[in-house]
């Protein structure tokens, strides 16, 4: 199931990974301070499987005159491990270094191991500063690609450009991997201010760097070319150092226009890159988590997309008996021209020039979270497909794959008229066009994730609890099949 930390005074937010002997360490910046709304402290988490996790409770907190704490990054040197983690006093940021042995016990490296902005290129207090903390947070280290030391990334303001797109993905350099020297940037500013550098990865030829915006501020939104979302987006390099830039066409990986998720961060194990993040739900109650780890693949020369990672399997748990004569078809209005066709393990809807739903109540069997998986073959060229998560009360969250490639995320509500959809995100192009396509979906409380064909296609988070899922044809003839749905362990 999704982690969080054991109570909600121990509020988590960004996340990064580490693989040590076969285990994996879970690194968060939390609230341990209940008195505080501010970041604190960091804690640790170990798992055998990404999967399942285990709390390890706090390694490191903040000193008591410093307001408050940024995200960090780990790596090794030599038979130590480093990190390092970002300190705020009087809206001023530095960036100190602790070493372990053993991840769990950590010394802090005193002041001689401070990294600083230069001035040459970055913004060193408060003067003329276009956020009102100048940024120098979080140090994303890797070795470098000559094997000459190591080079790390930050999340930075330029002191040159536009004050409102001064956000820039900083560059150091270590001889030792303990004493970082500024270097240029590694991207040009012009993108945004609020931008938060999340790390960098190769896959293929090329280097790709994740950065995340927080906010979708107006003035700011135009440089980027999916400008419509907040959330967690990439850069692309041929070189490791940059200048990194924006790809041709769609480089969202997740998106959160209502604040689903965020902060992207790279996980480079086993031959393979991963995306972990965390997801913000829409109860409190709920609990900040840590999302499944998604798989990033090379899609085409200079773009990436995210993947449903085969790891989360682990997340599977009993069968639960729904199947697809359960499902009932709700009309709209008085009269529903769809037809429903149900078979031994297959429903077929002929929708001509209308939209059907067919739905089914769950009856509590989601209370620790499901995992749905669906076949969708479209008998007809042209309409649309999917899954519909509702409370039960005519109005819910959809994922509709368009014959076309398109797919859609938006919430659906049922009037006089019939069903209204208002699209959240859509995605031309997403999915090359065929006739089948394989739909899942895994969601727990608020939490809900849709993939097509392995890709993630949104991250959400819902507004409702649970009860009912539903199936919807949109002006055409679809057969829905191998329905199979799981609790999660």
């Amino acid at each position: 199931m999704l982690y969080r930390p054991p109570a909600e005074k121990n509020a988590l937010w960004d996340t990064w990974l580490l693989e040590k002997d076969g285990i994996f360490y879970l690194f968060s910046l939390t609230r341990d301070n209940p008195a505080t709304p501010l970041w604190d402290s960091f804690r640790l988490a170990i798992s055998n499987d990404c999967v399942h996790w285990h709390d390890k409770g706090v390694i490191l907190r903040k000193a008591d005159n410093v307001d408050w704490m940024g995200t960090g990054h780990t790596w090794k040197v030599g038979d130590k491990y480093v990190l390092n983690y970002s300190e705020c006093t009087g809206n001023l940021q530095t960036i100190k270094f602790a070493t372990s042995s053993d991840l769990l016990q950590w010394d802090e490296l005193g002041d001689d191991y401070i990294s600083l902005p230069d001035s040459r290129w970055y913004q060193v207090g408060l003067e003329n500063s276009p956020t009102a903390t100048p940024r120098w947070d979080c140090i994303y280290v890797v070795p470098a690609e000559d094997g000459n030391g190591y080079v790390g990334f930050l999340t930075a303001n330029a002191n040159f450009g536009h004050p409102s797109r001064r956000g820039v993905a900083g560059c150091v350099y270590s001889k030792d991997g303990l004493h970082f020297e500024a270097l240029p940037p590694a991207v040009n500013p012009g993108l945004s201010a609020e931008i938060e550098v999340g790390g960098v990865a190769k896959i293929g030829s090329n280097w790709y760097m994740a950065v995340s915006l927080p906010h979708n501020l107006l003035g700011e939104r135009n440089a980027w070319p999916d400008a419509a979302n907040s959330g967690t987006q990439y850069l692309v390099s041929k070189n490791q150092t940059g200048p990194y830039h924006l790809p041709i066409g769609n480089n969202r990986l997740l998106s959160a226009p209502k604040g689903w998720s965020y902060f992207g961060r790279f996980f480079s194990h086993a031959d393979k890159v991963f995306l972990n993040h965390h997801v913000i739900p829409a109860f409190a109650e709920d609990g900040i988590s840590f999302a499944p780890l998604k798989e990033v693949r090379a899609v085409e020369d200079g773009s990436i997309a995210l993947f449903y990672w085969s790891g989360n399997d682990a997340l599977k748990g009993q069968s639960l008996p729904i199947k697809l004569n359960n499902f009932k078809p709700t009309f709209c209005g008085t009269i529903d021209p769809c037809q429903w066709t149900t078979g031994t393990n297959s429903m077929t809807s002929v929708a001509d020039g209308c939209t059907g739903i067919t739905t089914t109540n769950l009856n509590e069997q989601n209370k620790n979270g499901i995992i749905i998986d669906i076949e969708i073959k479209f008998n007809s060229k042209s309409g649309s497909a999917g899954l519909l998560l509702a409370p039960g009360n005519n109005n819910g969250y959809v994922l509709l794959i368009h014959q076309n490639g398109t797919a859609e995320v938006g919430t659906i509500h049922k009037n006089r008229y019939g069903w209204n959809i208002e699209p959240l995100h859509t995605l031309p192009n997403f999915i090359s066009p065929t006739d089948c396509y394989h739909l899942k979906c895994l969601t727990r409380n608020s939490f809900a994730e849709f993939y097509l064909n392995d890709r993630l296609v949104d991250v959400i988070s819902l507004p409702f609890i649970l009860n009912e899922i539903g199936l919807i044809a949109e002006d055409c003839e679809v057969v829905f099949s191998e329905l199979v749905i799981v609790e999660m362990g």
